[in-house]
């Protein structure tokens, strides 16, 4: 997975620290990607920096004049640092460049919704639907709302909307799937949802991932194995499927695997496997090995 790719994914589940930094290493590679320069902006507000949000959107806009999503994140930083005359200057410019109501809307609403302004975010997705109800976008999003609230039914109700417009979305077909692992603990029907979502997209290695928990929910290592194994060989720089495997060794018995696993989820990404190793069930059998209080006092005593 490239570094924007990656980024991108980090920054749609919330982990703007690892989102910042495959953003900054995709411009390393390519300093004229504009793309890179606008994701690094857009995850910049969502960490409230504003300023440097701010260069980073006038340098996409210096490479890619016609970006109307940078004029827009521009808009939004103009607002919310009272400088309104501006932000309304900017989102006149997205109208010029093509850009709809109801995709501003829409845009704006997603914005809040990963500034954890819920209720600004519905009420901007809402207006998007009202202008544009065959659009799935916005149902996707009121979906993740409905979720953040607990709200298994609705998040449903608004993905099987998504899904009825876009049948193909392998990525509304996960989102579905995640519903029912997560909230109706149905791992069996769970899974039949993520293979979907994979006959349309095999490459997205958190499917992969997430089939692999699902059996491990239900027992079958063997077969969480392969799946775990799988999401591993597709993105081998995410800390996800590691981390999995590690439980998955532990629950096996297998300490001396689970802790080569845990090791290697740690080189991936320290300060979250740190704040997950001393809580999860799944690893308690570990947990009074000699083995895994070195590895603690190694490496998570100044991640605290």
């Amino acid at each position: 997975m490239k570094n924007l790719e990656k980024g991108n994914f980090f920054l749609s589940y919330g982990h703007l620290n690892m989102a910042l930094n495959c953003f900054k290493n995709a411009i390393e590679e390519n300093a004229d990607n504009y793309e890179a320069w606008l994701a690094l902006g857009e995850c910049q507000i969502l960490l409230n920096s504003f300023d440097d949000a701010e260069n980073s959107l006038n340098k996409t806009i210096e490479l890619n004049p016609n970006s109307a999503k940078a004029y827009l994140l521009l808009g939004i930083i103009y607002n919310e640092t009272d400088r309104q005359s501006l932000g309304l200057t900017n989102f006149e410019k997205t109208q010029q460049l093509g850009l709809t109501t109801a995709q501003t809307y829409y845009i704006v609403g997603s914005m809040y919704l990963n500034m954890k302004r819920d209720y600004e975010a519905r009420e901007y997705l809402q207006k998007s639907i009202g202008l544009a109800p065959d659009k799935s976008e916005s149902y996707h999003l009121l979906s993740i709302l409905a979720m953040k609230k607990e709200d298994a039914d609705t998040s449903e109700k608004f993905i099987r909307k998504a899904l009825e417009l876009d049948p193909d979305n392998a990525q509304y077909w996960y989102h579905l799937g995640s519903i029912y692992k997560n909230f109706h603990h149905n791992y069996k029907q769970s899974i039949e949802y993520f293979m979907t979502s994979i006959e349309l997209n095999p490459q997205k290695f958190e499917v992969w991932n997430d089939i692999g928990n699902s059996y491990m929910s239900m027992k079958n290592f063997e077969e969480a194995h392969k799946y775990l194994i799988k999401a591993m060989e597709i993105e081998p720089n995410d800390y996800h499927p590691y981390y999995n495997l590690a439980c998955l060794e532990s629950l096996r018995g297998n300490t001396e695997k689970s802790l080569e696993y845990l090791e290697l989820a740690y080189q991936c990404e320290k300060s979250y496997v740190c704040e997950l190793v001393s809580q999860d069930e799944d690893l308690h059998n570990l947990w009074n090995d000699p083995r895994f209080i070195h590895f603690f006092l190694k490496y998570c005593q100044n991640e605290k």
